[in-house]
């Protein structure tokens, strides 16, 4: 009765939905391996409704991150600032964005929140924060924020079990910095402001997309 449920969605049609979000102007998109399973190629459903095709250009298996590239991306949408160093404290207030049950309940965007509940996952796994910010089906590859607007992790997966509740481990996003190195992304500069959760929503609602995966 205790295990992990991979925080990506599958519908009736057998079709699958996950979150990425973007770091680069130049159209490179974080998610989650497991979003990507065999696929080279996602289909990716931009704010404005059109859908685009992203190839795969990097994974890294062990720590579940795949980096996807849209080409060309229109300039209109906004790159996500990354935390490739700092590390969050427990406490810390934490706001996620992405599409939870895929389109089930409708492909607009949702935000949840919460706190760091630990600087370490699962069995003390030092690449992963816990959060008791809700994780559901779809949610998996998704941004979540400190409350200065900067992406501290990737969403991944949730602890289920019987009678348990709120546990939930997102990737730290300094397990980005080699990836990053590897395809020549510079990740935005932060701002040391706090914002409302309504403002990082408002800030990345065009930075935050669906995926499609058949």
């Amino acid at each position: 009765m205790c295990g992990f449920e991979k925080s990506d969605d599958k519908n009736s049609s057998g079709r699958g939905t996950g979150t990425c979000w973007l770091v680069d102007s130049r159209g490179y998109l974080i998610t989650c391996e497991h979003v990507a399973g065999s696929k080279r190629t996602l289909e990716v459903v931009l704010p404005d409704g059109t859908n685009w095709f992203a190839p795969v250009a990097l994974t890294d298996q062990a720590n579940d991150i795949a980096i996807l590239k849209i080409d060309p991306l229109p300039e209109k949408y906004r790159p996500i600032p990354v935390a490739l160093t700092t590390i969050s404290s427990v406490g810390e207030p934490v706001y996620i964005l992405g599409f939870p049950m895929g389109e089930q309940v409708g492909n607009s965007l949702k935000m949840s929140d919460g706190i760091i509940s630990s600087i370490l996952g699962f069995k003390n796994n030092t690449t992963e924060y816990q959060t008791n910010a809700t994780i559901n089906g779809g949610n998996s590859g998704g941004p979540i924020f400190n409350k200065n607007g900067v992406a501290i992790g990737i969403v991944s997966s949730k602890l289920v079990a019987l009678g348990t509740e709120g546990i939930g481990y997102v990737k730290k996003t300094n397990c980005l910095a080699l990836l990053f190195a590897q395809v020549g992304i510079s990740p935005m500069p932060s701002i040391n402001e706090t914002f409302s959760p309504e403002e990082i929503h408002t800030q990345y609602k065009n930075s935050v997309f669906l995926i499609r995966r058949y």
